[in-house]
């Protein structure tokens, strides 16, 4: 956990913490975020502390907002003031967080903290990444031929 912007927070875990630090960028220094090394049971202490330490916080996680119903549960019963910013519409309950997507999200809440990524550098045409998707997760194999058809 750091202590370098104390207005803004961002509280995630798994693949959305390293689309965050790819959105992120310079904006690094212009907020805290704090990784979540395990979900279950969330590290409480370490939660109530976050939240007492920001004025707003937002919480990036993929699909159910596991993470925020029980950081929000948190804040009421220990009566923190924090403003807690979980999933704003429907697509933020869609699909992988790719950095396209985290960015989207933020865009949202926070517009001065993410910038445009570059459709082109130079010449060279910069090819956004494609999602992880899990491993055994029987969409792979479809995904990659389809991803390869259309890049290749």
């Amino acid at each position: 956990m750091s202590k370098k912007h104390s207005n803004r927070g961002i509280i995630t875990a798994g693949l959305p913490y390293l689309s965050l630090l790819d959105v992120l960028g310079d904006s690094v220094e212009k907020v805290d975020v704090l990784r979540l090394g395990m979900v279950y049971p969330l590290p409480r202490k370490a939660v109530i502390e976050f939240l007492k330490s920001h004025e707003e916080v937002k919480i990036l996680e993929e699909l159910d907002g596991f993470i925020e119903q029980y950081v929000k549960s948190m804040a009421y019963e220990e009566g923190i003031n924090t403003k807690i910013i979980g999933k704003i519409d429907l697509e933020d309950w869609i699909g992988e967080y790719t950095p396209e997507k985290v960015r989207d999200v933020l865009k949202k809440v926070w517009p001065d903290l993410v910038y445009e990524f570059p459709k082109k550098v130079g010449n060279i045409r910069v090819i956004q990444r494609p999602p992880q998707l899990c491993p055994g997760c029987g969409h792979r194999p479809v995904f990659y031929v389809l991803y390869l058809h259309y890049i290749g």
